[in-house]
């Protein structure tokens, strides 16, 4: 599955060569929660439930997105955009190809965890109607606060 979105921004499904990719960027994005973030985020991408899409501009990987579905729940696994692509919409399209997914899987609900003092990320999730349904105390191995986000999703 290939399409063009916006500005030469392409998103497409994960293949085994992403791999790498999303090793290097989830180590990078998540290495304040988790001393382990890189293998962790892999782990949950490579599984079986998991659906994970990958940014490109051009000929360069830009961000990741992965949801893992189960009946009429998903959820927002990991999403990252590399530093330089920040604030250009990576995120929101990567969002918004993980919410199609999840909408063609029969998800109705679709839910993530985001760090309290990641402002970009919990803006990002706001403007696409995500609410925050509960703060989380030292969620994080590291011991920071979380947010539980959700958004219902219409049919497909």
């Amino acid at each position: 599955m290939r399409r063009l979105v916006q500005d030469a921004l392409e998103i497409r499904k994960r293949e085994y060569e992403d791999d790498d990719f999303i090793l290097r960027l989830s180590a990078s994005a998540f290495s304040d929660y988790s001393r382990r973030s890189g293998p962790n985020t892999l782990g949950f991408v490579r599984a079986e439930s998991a659906h994970t899409f990958i940014a490109w501009r051009g000929s360069e990987r830009i961000g990741f997105a992965s949801i893992d579905c189960h009946g009429a729940q998903a959820s927002l696994q990991a999403i990252a955009v590399i530093q330089s692509e920040k604030g250009r919409g990576v995120g929101a399209c990567l969002l918004a190809a993980a919410e199609t997914a999840a909408r063609a899987q029969a998800a109705r609900q679709l839910s993530l965890c985001t760090g309290e003092a990641n402002v970009e990320a919990l803006q990002l999730f706001l403007r696409s109607g995500f609410r925050i349904v509960r703060r989380l105390p030292s969620y994080y191995a590291r011991g920071q606060n979380a947010c539980a986000l959700s958004k219902r999703l219409a049919p497909a």
